[in-house]
């Protein structure tokens, strides 16, 4: 089986959710091809052999492996949640957690502002969970002051 990584899910599960490479696209701020080629993995693995049956909104497969990924994930760190729903606004999800409602995921790098602002607790940390931060520019090697410095400050304080 060929290696899937977050990145695969994550675009598979947004064109289920759009229910189409275009609105993912958008949603994702991605060129199409880009999406279509992050996908096709999780479609090979599914079984799926045609580009009108990649689409994840028309295979129950397509759910069922994403629901497994996370169950996966779960056990792993020995988590038995009680999913009473799945939010895709991470801004509501924080709010429902500051009412007591549940819990949600943060990056490290704003832990502190969330527990400010949301007056929340945290539960536990998913060391193995990793969040990448891509830098684009057109230039072989950085040259704006601006740019430079938080690329630095970044590999510094963020990454180090």
């Amino acid at each position: 089986m060929e290696w899937l990584n977050y990145h695969h899910l994550l675009y598979f599960w947004v064109v289920a959710k759009e229910g189409s490479i275009v609105r993912a696209s958008k949603q994702l701020r991605l060129a199409h091809p880009t999406i279509s080629g992050q996908i096709h993995p999780v479609a090979k693995f599914i079984g799926s052999r045609n580009r009108s049956t990649a689409c994840p909104s028309s295979s129950p497969a397509a759910t069922r492996l994403l629901r497994r990924t996370l169950e996966q994930w779960f056990d792993s760190e020995d988590v038995k949640p009680k999913i009473v729903g799945e939010l895709d606004d991470s801004a509501l999800s924080k709010v429902l957690g500051e009412a007591g409602y549940g819990i949600f995921a943060a990056p490290d790098v704003i832990e502190e502002d969330v527990r400010r602002r949301y007056k929340v607790q945290l539960v536990g940390r998913a060391e193995d969970l990793r969040q990448r931060f891509y830098a684009i520019s057109v230039e072989r090697r950085l040259k704006h002051p601006a740019v430079v410095a938080i690329c630095e400050a970044a590999r510094k304080h963020i990454f180090a």
